[in-house]
């Protein structure tokens, strides 16, 4: 079968296969590898943000960042807005950073291998492609 559909989801199965053996032997549980990946890039960010960046529901966050602040790797720091609206941003720990680096570097080598044989410019095209794919389901999430 040559269709879309299927080979997106054989390259989830794989991706996610290939990079689950390794967050796993980091003691990393579904969901902080990305959390931590993204928190690498933008630390402090809000807790409404960092579920809007993962696509995951308030409640699925805060769950996730319970345990992540158990387990040492975020600190969450509530904070009062001089409008008077409350938010809590999270931040990275020290133990957090060193997982996050760890985690960056395996989705890193895991990336070359996917784009292995690729030419710069076919995987720019491919990237840009699947940007605009992300960017209609978007959109099209929205208005259902």
């Amino acid at each position: 079968m040559n269709r879309f559909h299927h080979y997106l989801l054989t390259i989830y199965n794989l991706h996610k296969k290939t990079n689950w053996g390794y967050f796993h032997s980091l003691g990393l549980s579904q969901g902080q590898p990305k959390i931590l990946e993204i928190l690498l890039c933008h630390n402090g960010c809000s807790q409404k943000e960092l579920a809007d960046i993962c696509v995951l529901e308030p409640a699925t966050i805060s769950s996730l960042l319970k345990k992540m602040e158990k387990d040492k790797l975020v600190s969450r720091i509530p904070e009062t807005r001089k409008d008077g609206t409350h938010i809590t941003t999270i931040f990275l720990t020290e133990h957090g950073k060193n997982l996050a680096d760890k985690v960056l570097q395996c989705v890193t080598s895991i990336e070359d291998q996917c784009f292995h044989n690729f030419t710069l410019e076919e995987k720019e095209s491919f990237l840009s492609s699947m940007k605009k794919i992300n960017q209609n389901l978007k959109n099209y999430h929205s208005k259902i």
